[in-house]
């Protein structure tokens, strides 16, 4: 299992929906929903040095969170937009 070359790339949000009540069904406060809903989000997916590995940046105005090196189908703990440690599965 291995994501195909065409999805490497730097991709911008443009909208999203029900993403006030999906962060709020995970915990996340009203004002720290309404920052992270402001900040605007890049995405940037890219191959890691390690075959079969993976890289993602999150990139706002606000905060950048940065995974390095998971892999497609496991689960690893990172820090969220919200400054938790999240339980991430790709």
């Amino acid at each position: 299992m291995s994501i195909p070359d065409k999805f490497f790339g730097r991709y911008q949000l443009d909208k999203s929906e029900n993403f006030d009540e999906f962060l709020s069904s995970k915990g996340v406060n009203w004002f720290v929903r309404q920052m992270i809903k402001l900040a605007g989000l890049t995405k940037v997916i890219s191959q890691n040095q390690e075959v079969g590995k993976y890289n993602m940046e999150n990139l706002t105005s606000k905060k950048n969170t940065n995974y390095q090196g998971w892999e497609l189908g496991k689960t690893f703990e990172a820090p969220g937009l919200d400054g938790n440690q999240h339980q991430v599965r790709n």
